[in-house]
């Protein structure tokens, strides 16, 4: 049988406690790409309030930085993004996952994350079903 060497990440992992809710936390490394419990992942050290973390980033939060910091993750060092903590359905259980975006973006009532601008947040990044057009006028349902 032919055995694959497995490398794990080093470091101390994340926990809710390291960054809650509403927290901001800091970029520090470009991120590795690694085979964790459930497929491969993105794993990045970040600056918390209890020290530096590792944090596998989810496709959605992946998603937000590419939007707002661009595709090359070596951008995305030392920037500070904020942590959403959302509780959802994961595998039959409620629990609450961690998301990290840009700081100036929030959730819109669809769930998608996008940048603020003026107190509401914008339209264009919003996502489909957002019930404004590209012009920003209402859609009537």
């Amino acid at each position: 049988m032919k055995m694959v060497k497995h490398i794990s990440i080093r470091g101390q992992w994340a926990q809710p406690e390291d960054c809650p809710d509403g927290d901001t936390v800091k970029i520090l490394s470009a991120g590795e790409k690694t085979e964790g419990q459930f497929g491969e992942q993105t794993v990045f050290r970040v600056g918390t309030r209890n020290g530096e973390r590792n944090v596998a980033f989810n496709q959605t939060s992946q998603n937000a930085l590419i939007d707002g910091f661009g595709d090359d993750s070596e951008s995305w060092i030392n920037k500070n993004v904020k942590v959403f903590r959302i509780l959802q359905n994961v595998s039959g259980k409620m629990r609450k996952v961690a998301y990290f975006v840009p700081e100036g973006w929030d959730i819109n009532e669809n769930g998608d994350f996008s940048k603020v601008i003026s107190g509401n947040v914008n339209s264009t990044t919003a996502g489909a079903g957002s019930g404004v057009d590209k012009n920003g006028v209402g859609i009537p349902f």
